[in-house]
């Protein structure tokens, strides 16, 4: 029990999905390093839940990307896949090797959305009306990749 709210600590079951680095995870490591396919399976599978999780909570809600938080979690075990016949463990745990990669791919992400600034716009004089120029209606909608859409489309 906890001394301070009396209640008992909640524990985390050592074989759930939430605990890749689970014992025996060394030799699935070396095995899937070695080119087992049945090893690299199940690592993949260990590993894929942590990722996702990982990259929902680093994607940001209210920004629009290109690529969901699954799409880059699949970059990611796509990567760790490349990346696992030269892993060498150099004393870090085979998890900190697998969110090194996941950093990597969300910031990845986060640069290509900064630099798509095209919206999908059905049509500027829709929102304005009252326009009569196509030059005075996109002054008035939201900030639109001018080389996407020439005034003469307008």
């Amino acid at each position: 029990l906890d001394g301070v709210t009396g209640v008992p600590p909640m524990t985390m079951n050592v074989q759930s999905s939430a605990n890749p680095e689970q014992p025996g995870m060394d030799d699935l490591v070396e095995r899937a390093v070695g080119g087992e396919p049945a090893a690299i399976e199940l690592l993949l599978g260990r590993i894929h839940p942590v990722v996702v999780r990982y990259c929902r909570s680093r994607m940001s809600v209210g920004r629009q990307f290109l690529a969901t938080a699954d799409d880059i979690a699949q970059e990611v075990c796509m990567a760790v896949l490349t990346a696992l016949p030269a892993f060498r463990r150099e004393g870090k745990p085979f998890l900190a090797f697998v969110y090194g990669i996941a950093s990597h791919k969300v910031a990845d992400a986060h640069r290509a959305a900064a630099r798509t600034r095209s919206a999908t716009v059905t049509c500027a004089r829709a929102l304005a009306p009252c326009c009569s120029s196509a030059t005075r209606c996109l002054t008035l909608s939201f900030p639109v990749n001018l080389l996407a859409f020439p005034s003469s489309a307008l």
